[in-house]
């Protein structure tokens, strides 16, 4: 670009005068600047580097407060505590540790199905509770899964039921349903919901168990409905929710890096955040 000499104060190394023109390219690698400028036939190169005010306010000595900072000099360097680069490694060292540790669940769960049930809704009588048998569950205290299928169609059916030890009396309450509607449009045909669903109970321990099972439906028909029971299960909502925390920091620090990198940029004719725009 070019440069005006517009007022001139001080002392100078040169000869420099009002109204003076110059052409100027800086060559930036923050924190330094390599500047050329040329006046008629004479050509000056400098070189000079950002240097932070608190830096200059050491050097100097100097005692009062520095005037407050404002936007981004072009040759400031992104600060080194935010860098992207350590946070980028960082998530993908977490998120590779996360899958190998997802993998390892999947290997060491057993998914043993432990207990199915059939029952019917009945429909035009009240539904009384129903008693599964007794089933054990073996090993560590584990999740377990509690699976529902039914044969609903364009209606609804949802159980509550409590899981019980038998040896101590403790307790766990669990609710769930399935809902399934299906037809014709325009369109042709389409469908909405399942007839299965899961519910996964944390923290069970060992020992010998029964269900206890309410239904309900807005079924018009009898409709027949199969409980499973599933221990050791892998799940994927721990998971899902650790990525997304893994990979939500490194994009905040890119966001950050970026913004900075453009407001840097904004005076340069040559920035490659700028928008172009065709003819």
């Amino acid at each position: 670009g070019h440069a005006v000499v517009s007022y001139v104060t001080g002392e100078f190394y040169w000869r420099v005068k009002n109204g003076e023109t110059a052409a100027v390219t800086d060559y930036i690698l923050p924190p330094e600047t390599l500047s050329k400028e040329k006046t008629g036939s004479e050509l000056s190169w400098s070189l000079g580097a950002y240097i932070d005010a608190e830096d200059i306010k050491e050097g100097f000595k100097l005692t009062e407060a520095m005037p407050p900072q404002m936007g981004v000099a072009p040759a400031q360097p992104y600060s080194k505590d935010s860098s992207t680069a350590g946070v980028g490694s960082y998530g993908i060292l977490f998120a590779i540790i996360l899958i190998l540790l997802q993998f390892a669940n999947m290997l060491f769960s057993s998914g043993e199905r432990i207990y199915t049930g059939n029952f019917v809704y009945p429909h035009e009588i009240t539904e009384p509770v129903r008693v599964s048998p007794q089933f054990e569950i073996k090993g560590r205290t584990q999740n377990i899964e509690i699976g529902l299928q039914a044969g609903v169609t364009n209606s609804w059916l949802e159980i509550q039921g409590d899981l019980v030890n038998d040896e101590t009396g403790a307790t766990f309450d669990f609710e769930e349903g399935v809902e399934f509607y299906n037809g014709y449009d325009s369109d042709g045909s389409w469908s909405e919901g399942s007839q299965r669903n899961t519910v996964v109970i944390s923290s069970v321990p060992p020992g010998k168990y029964h269900l206890n099972i309410e239904a309900s439906s807005a079924n018009q028909m009898p409709v027949s409905y199969d409980v499973m029971v599933r221990r050791d299960v892998t799940t994927w909502s721990n998971f899902w929710w650790s990525m997304l925390l893994v990979t939500l920091i490194p994009i905040i620090a890119a966001w950050r890096s970026r913004s900075f990198e453009t407001e840097r940029w904004s005076q340069s004719d040559y920035s490659p955040y700028a928008q172009h725009h065709g003819d």
